[in-house]
């Protein structure tokens, strides 16, 4: 059984499975990293012949996008563009989060922990609106009935 499925050329790592529980017939199967390259194969137990074959194209659509979102995610579907592109993202969100807490610094009250006091005058409706804490607030700066305006 190893023989027949070592001449197929599968993708490494293949795993080849005796028969057991309900199946009766042999089982060799690519477990590749890169999923869209995975086929499975039936061996017949008498001859050794491969019974049934089945290649990713003859998936489900369904299976098909799953594999292909879990490949994109693991980065084996593009290779180092798809690699780059999660270091890029991953050191872009390092620096949001940086970047994030220095301009909190840099805004803050000395000797207070918190968020800043709001530098917006309350003279304009869009400041109005913007430091309000109720829609209904918001609502009639935007039509200048605000009491606060």
């Amino acid at each position: 059984m190893v023989a027949t499925v070592a001449a197929l050329h599968l993708d490494a790592p293949v795993i080849v499975s005796a028969p057991g529980g309900r199946s009766k017939r042999w089982t060799g199967k690519s477990d590749t990293l890169n999923r869209p390259l995975r086929v499975s194969v039936d061996l017949d137990p008498q001859s050794g012949q491969i019974s049934g074959r089945q290649n990713f194209s003859d998936r489900h659509w369904i299976g098909r996008a799953v594999a292909y979102g879990i490949a994109a995610h693991e980065g084996q579907l593009f290779g180092w563009a798809n690699v780059a592109l999660k270091l890029l993202t991953g050191v872009s969100l390092i620096l949001l989060s940086v970047s994030g807490v220095i301009m909190w610094w840099k805004r803050r009250d000395t000797g207070v922990l918190g968020t800043p006091k709001a530098s917006l005058s309350r003279s304009s409706p869009a400041a109005c609106w913007a430091s309000s804490c109720c829609w209904d607030c918001a609502f009639r700066c935007l039509s200048h009935l605000c009491p606060w305006c």
